[in-house]
């Protein structure tokens, strides 16, 4: 009997062993599935994600291509304003969206795949030398500042920017091409070795076509101007030098001229979305002359004597060398001038330069 007792619990024994066993194995079985399952799910997303990014990169690419080739056949106007949910392949779909915010054009590629949302964004200029109307003061080539003037914005310059002299103040950002000499006059960021910016060029045949007022003699031009209130668009064909003068002197409108304009005392106020002031010559504005609006000029901007203000923005598009910013001058960039310029009378939109990528992000 103690025999078959031992014989007994030796079985129960091993059969326990072998159950144990058993689960021990079974277990580990189902830790190894559960991971192997778990790593087929992360690589499944994965691969979903990743593919999800390529097509939603492709499609941003898509929006880019169409914009450009629009820019290229008809200007920097475009109006693609990309396509709904296509195929790109078996297993995601994807939709561009474009949306214009002059001179800037925003390619916005998203793409679905099972559970992953993937979206790319372009950002590019459709319009490079639209963004010369960014800045309080733009020159296509070089600006130097002397004398008591105050910058209230960004300034931009192609070839450089120097101080001749240490009362200039610019409460902003500077951007060159060159390397600064001097930045202590700077209060925001100098910074060099950025790409130029091509010159807006202003077509004054559509200038002369809405004017108003069109001199052919300075005399007549300042007779009708000088201490008198006009809501007038003018513009003086004399390729001489118009005086403006008088502190009673209002204009209502735009003042263009194919000559040198020198301005003392009065106030300007654009006309819709015209430029203030476009001189083909040189400028000289002094004795406190207030402009609301955008001054286009091709020769030397010069400040003298007074309390000289623009309330808009400085561009100097000229081929001098130098563009000069002196005497007693503040000007106070205001932003919503670039929303007006997609229309802007005269402005060739019809580009010389490729667009340019100016950003990429991911959502």
């Amino acid at each position: 009997m103690k025999l078959n007792v031992q014989k007994s619990e030796e079985g129960i024994i091993s059969l326990i062993t072998i159950l144990a066993v058993g689960l021990f194995a079974l277990g580990t079985v189902l830790t190894i599935s559960a991971g192997t399952l778990s790593e087929t799910v992360k690589n499944k997303n994965m691969t979903s994600g990743s593919q999800s990014f390529y097509t939603a990169e492709s499609a941003m690419r898509e929006g880019a291509y169409q914009v450009i080739e629009e820019v290229k056949e008809f200007g920097g106007d475009p109006t693609y304003a990309g396509e709904d949910y296509f195929a790109l392949n078996s297993t995601s779909n994807s939709d561009v969206t474009v949306l214009y915010d002059w001179p800037y054009a925003i390619m916005r590629g998203e793409a679905t795949g099972g559970n992953v949302n993937r979206a790319v964004i372009h950002t590019i200029t459709v319009f490079p030398e639209g963004l010369a109307f960014d800045y309080a003061m733009y020159a296509q080539h070089k600006l130097n500042f002397g004398g008591n003037s105050t910058v209230n914005g960004n300034i931009f310059a192609n070839d450089g920017i120097d101080f001749t002299g240490n009362s200039a103040e610019i409460n902003g950002d500077a951007f060159s091409s060159e390397e600064f000499t001097d930045t202590d006059n700077i209060n925001g960021e100098a910074i060099s070795g950025v790409d130029p910016i091509p010159s807006p060029e202003l077509d004054t045949d559509d200038y002369y076509d809405a004017a108003t007022h069109i001199f052919a003699d300075d005399n007549d031009a300042e007779t009708f101007l000088n201490n008198k209130t006009n809501t007038a668009r003018v513009f003086i064909e004399d390729l001489g030098e118009i005086k403006i003068q008088g502190n009673n002197t209002i204009l209502n409108g735009f003042l263009a001229t194919l000559g040198d304009l020198d301005i003392t005392g009065g106030v300007i106020n654009a006309d819709e979305n015209f430029a203030a002031i476009v001189v083909l010559g040189n400028l000289k504005i002094s004795g406190g002359t207030i402009i609301n609006g955008v001054v286009y000029v091709k020769g030397n901007t010069t400040f003298g004597a007074g309390t000289n203000v623009i309330n808009g923005s400085l561009i100097s598009a000229g081929d001098v060398s130098v563009t000069a910013v002196t005497g007693n001058a503040t000007i106070n960039y205001d932003p919503n001038i670039a929303s007006a310029f997609p229309n802007l009378a005269g402005l060739n939109t019809t580009s010389t330069e490729d667009p340019k990528i100016l950003g990429w992000t991911e959502e």
